[in-house]
């Protein structure tokens, strides 16, 4: 079960953002990584990119309501596991 503790976290440092600013996400548990996309869709903050190095994630979230680009798949979509940017493969 993800720790839900990284994810409010986010949502705590995200309130005294502006919109448009970036938030980075240092994650070492995979099931938080993993959570990351569909809690981007739920807040309207999207998913910029995740990159894996040596077991730490580094997940990038716009602060920001909803885009057209996200609502219709784009960043804040699954297409980062599809495409392997969380496993490691290409």
């Amino acid at each position: 079960m993800p720790s839900p503790y990284p994810l409010l976290g986010a949502r705590a440092a995200l309130a005294f953002m502006k919109r448009g600013d970036i938030l980075r996400l240092m994650l070492t548990d995979l099931d938080s990584v993993l959570g990351v996309p569909a809690w981007c869709r739920m807040t309207g903050n999207p998913l910029l990119g995740v990159v894996e190095r040596a077991g730490v994630h580094c997940v990038l979230v716009q602060k920001g309501g909803p885009s057209r680009r996200s609502l219709r798949g784009g960043p804040a979509s699954n297409d980062l596991f599809r495409h392997g940017s969380l496993t490691g493969h290409p």
